[in-house]
């Protein structure tokens, strides 16, 4: 399993996170892949999902 960490303002796209940095919020933002090539692609299905993450 892959753990990505970058700066959340440094990424293309919102995360569930952004609501709440948007009001000033600290926190942190993580995203978890077993296939980080199919994350956010049409490929990123359930079948690629691993349940631990949740």
């Amino acid at each position: 399993m892959h753990l990505n960490s970058y700066p959340c303002n440094n990424a293309p796209n919102n995360t569930d996170f952004t609501v709440f940095r948007k009001l000033g919020s600290t926190g942190l933002n993580f995203a978890f892949s077993d296939a980080p090539n199919y994350y956010h692609s049409k490929n990123d299905t359930i079948e690629y999902l691993n349940k631990v993450s949740l």
